[in-house]
């Protein structure tokens, strides 16, 4: 039986797994166990065989599968400051981890919010509650291939002005440049016929993403196409709306009918007339517009999520190095005890010196009076940054809300809607005493503020 606060290790395959118990308990032979004396905080080892998992798994032996001995986990090296700098370190890095977790959160509650619209909006596509007309792909759209390189010729990852759009670039509604690679001027003009343009809704139809569904970007305008994906071309764009039909294309509904399709052909391929047969809800055009308004929200909110989740993953690891190497200057860590003020902020330079600055800010927002003058503070701020300029209420919000997304707690409430409607007041208020001005557009019928300097 073990104590609570061992540290449990897998030690059969995946090797490296690691666990903190609360509560005493039993394991099987698949897990190594340690037990943390006085000199060791229990927290401090978990952050620290975490980041050296790669040289546990190298300790692993065993031709049918890898296991990790006894032997190998007691003689494995790992460093052992002072117990307060352990607790600083464990302190520290759990911060940023839970940090990162939120973003991870945040990210899966924005893609099932676009979920929720979309059934709000259309209804499910299956019953068609909402009665709209429906049409089979093929009578909207026209469905062509991509194109092979020929043979002999080959992709290169210099920028040739170029690019060629694999499989693998097309997924989760987007078209990325990763491990994008170009075409040379000589192959271009061999398939040249074989382009996107911005807009275009592209699906794969081989490997084992078949499916997977992407709106061509700005960036990719004219780019050739692999001959792994087929590009959804709109007759009427009066009719149907790019962004809605690609969301269309992702939806269970239509993945099914993806799967069916390769199942009845009896090859992994989804062939041009398979797509083409897709029955196709078509809503009023000004209701996919308003999708395609709030998907493109979602997706900026989604993208400075994405952004931020990058870097704190960065900076965990750059953190996790220095802490393990004794570069860190652990002076201004807390230690992680109740009357430890909360650690809500962590910014480290770049520079691998003992020097390294680590910047600790309070952050009460459970605190209500604490939470409104920081709200104060954040909007005086924007109209600062913001002289001479139209002021709208939806940037002012976000920019609250950008402002301290990167000081919150997991634990830390965002802005609401009651801080929402203080912020109007201030709006109000700032008209009244002459600091915003406000006028009617009689063209637009709405009223515009704008910031006086």
């Amino acid at each position: 039986m073990l104590p609570p606060r061992s540290v449990l290790l897998s030690s059969r395959a995946p090797i490296g797994l690691l666990a903190i118990n609360n509560k005493s308990v039993c394991t099987n032979q698949g897990f190594k166990s340690l037990v943390p004396s006085k000199e060791v905080h229990a927290e401090y080892l978990y952050y620290c065989l975490k980041a050296n998992v790669e040289r546990l798994q190298a300790k692993g032996n065993g031709a049918t599968f890898k296991e990790l001995s006894k032997t190998a986990v007691e003689e494995f090296k790992i460093p052992f400051p002072p117990l307060d700098d352990q607790k600083r370190i464990a302190h520290l890095l759990g911060k940023v981890e839970g940090l990162i977790t939120q973003r991870k959160q945040h990210l899966q509650q924005l893609d099932d919010l676009l979920k929720s619209v979309f059934l709000e909006m259309f209804g499910d596509p299956v019953r068609n509650e909402k009665r709209f007309e429906v049409h089979q792909i093929g009578q909207l759209c026209d469905v062509k291939g991509g194109k092979r390189i020929p043979k002999g010729d080959k992709l290169v990852t210099e920028n040739t002005g170029y690019p060629y759009i694999k499989a693998g670039n097309i997924k989760k509604g987007e078209i990325t440049s990763n491990d994008i690679e170009f075409v040379t001027p000589e192959t271009r003009r061999k398939i040249s016929r074989y382009i996107v343009d911005e807009g275009d809704v592209c699906v794969t139809v081989v490997g084992v993403n078949i499916g997977d569904v992407g709106v061509v970007p700005k960036i990719f305008h004219k780019a050739n196409l692999t001959e792994n994906a087929n590009k959804i071309l709109i007759k009427d764009k009066a009719i149907l709306d790019n962004q809605y039909l690609a969301y269309y294309l992702m939806s269970p509904y239509v993945q099914r009918q993806f799967a069916l399709s390769i199942r009845a052909a009896g090859v992994p391929k989804l062939a041009i007339f398979r797509i083409e047969q897709i029955n196709l809800l078509l809503p009023p055009p000004e209701l996919q517009a308003k999708f395609s308004e709030i998907k493109s929200k979602i997706k900026h909110l989604s993208g400075q999520y994405q952004q931020s989740l990058v870097e704190l993953e960065n900076l965990y690891g750059t953190l996790s190095q220095k802490a393990f190497k004794g570069e860190l200057d652990l002076s201004r860590v807390p230690l992680s005890d109740q009357s430890a003020p909360k650690v809500h902020e962590v910014k480290i330079t770049d520079t691998a010196t003992a020097d390294d600055q680590v910047k600790f800010i309070e952050y009460p927002m459970s605190d209500p009076q604490a939470r409104k003058s920081l709200l104060l503070n954040l909007f005086e701020s924007y109209l600062n940054e913001n002289e001479g300029q139209q002021l709208f209420l939806d940037d002012l919000w976000q920019h609250a809300s950008w402002k301290t997304i990167d000081f919150m707690d997991e634990s830390d409430k965002p802005w609401n809607i009651d801080d929402y409607e203080q912020l109007k007041e201030w709006v109000f208020e700032r008209i009244r005493d002459g600091r915003l001005e406000q006028t009617f557009l009689d063209d637009a019928n709405t009223v515009q503020l704008k910031v006086k300097g």
